[in-house]
């Protein structure tokens, strides 16, 4: 027989999951004002638009050093400066004040309270000129460069570009996926931090509904059936070890129309045992919460579009399709 609960564990607690969960529908996005909010980016990224061209995703607008990017599915928006980009030799980035933290693995690094007010400030004007509105408190997450020795081991190590991030909601249930988010990206500049790229998306809401939710426990089965490897593992052969898991609403990527945010259990963690040579396998998943059935009789059917007039079943999403 497959795996079964027998090889699975649990390395933190299982999310509450409610009886009744929330039903996100969404409304097709209206780009009638996108060309404010593209100004309004181009002028922080300091790209200077010279075309403005239609593109089977969207919209594509051209600069001397960089482009932004509208997604017609989702109204999503996404921009760069190919300069700036191209402007480091690494990963490395010299900081006015950093602080060494504690993390998951060893020393992290955050910014200090100077570098962090600037990120902050800077990056809340410009989505507030964009009209972005803030569903929750922005957070800085500064990326960690490492260098190696021949053996791996750590020798030296620090910080890297800094992103302002802000996540969005469904009352107190969070949107899960990389359907809603906002990440703005700076790098250390002449007095000031300069942001590199951007991507902003959060789906216009029509209504919301609710759905009784299933247990996590009817959920697993569905991450048991992974086949990990070429051939299927019967019990016993490896254990998954889930470490992290999260209770929300999928919203799915930008590039998709999407109908309905439906509850679902988001894992990660990591396989071991008879895996045709390799040691483990990390993965990440999306496991839907709710019974199929009832969610279509209710018009909460599980779809996204795909492309003109196609609808295919999502019924079990992944985290590699929602990055």
């Amino acid at each position: 027989m497959p795996l079964s609960l027998k090889d699975l564990t649990f390395e933190v607690d299982p999310p509450r999951v409610p009886d009744l969960a929330p039903v996100t529908t969404f409304e097709y996005p209206c780009l009638k004002d996108v060309r404010e909010r593209i100004d309004v980016f181009a002028g922080a990224l300091d790209i200077g638009i010279r075309a403005t061209v239609s593109v089977p995703h969207g919209i594509l607008a051209a600069g001397d050093a960089g482009q932004i990017e509208v997604f017609a599915a989702s109204g999503a928006i996404r921009g760069r400066n190919t300069e700036r980009l191209s402007r480091f030799d690494d990963e490395r980035r010299e900081w006015r004040d950093v602080e060494k933290i504690d993390g998951p693995d060893g020393v992290d690094f955050a910014l200090g309270v100077d570098s962090s007010r600037a990120v902050t400030s800077f990056g809340l004007r410009i989505l507030d000129k964009a009209g972005i509105e803030r569903q929750s408190d922005p957070r800085i997450v500064v990326e960690r460069w490492a260098r190696l020795d021949e053996k791996g081991d750590e020798i030296e190590a620090g910080p890297g570009r800094a992103t302002l991030a802000m996540t969005y909601a469904v009352g107190d249930v969070p949107l899960l996926g990389a359907g809603a988010k906002t990440n703005l990206h700076f790098d250390p500049g002449d007095g000031r931090p300069e942001l590199a790229r951007f991507f902003h998306v959060r789906r216009p809401v029509r209504e919301a509904g609710e759905i009784r939710t299933t247990t996590v426990d009817d959920a697993l089965p569905l991450l048991l059936a992974e086949r990990w490897v070429s051939r299927d593992l019967r019990e016993g052969e490896a254990h998954v070890s889930v470490t992290g898991a999260t209770f929300g609403l999928l919203a799915a990527p930008a590039h998709l129309v999407q109908h309905h945010a439906l509850p679902v259990l988001a894992v990660e963690g990591v396989v071991r045992g008879d895996l045709d040579g390799l040691e483990e396998i990390h993965f990440g998943r999306y496991l839907p919460l709710y019974d199929e059935k009832d969610a279509a009789e209710r018009g909460f059917a599980p779809f996204v579009e795909v492309g003109p007039g196609q609808l295919t079943p999502r019924s079990r999403p992944s985290r590699k399709d929602a990055a």
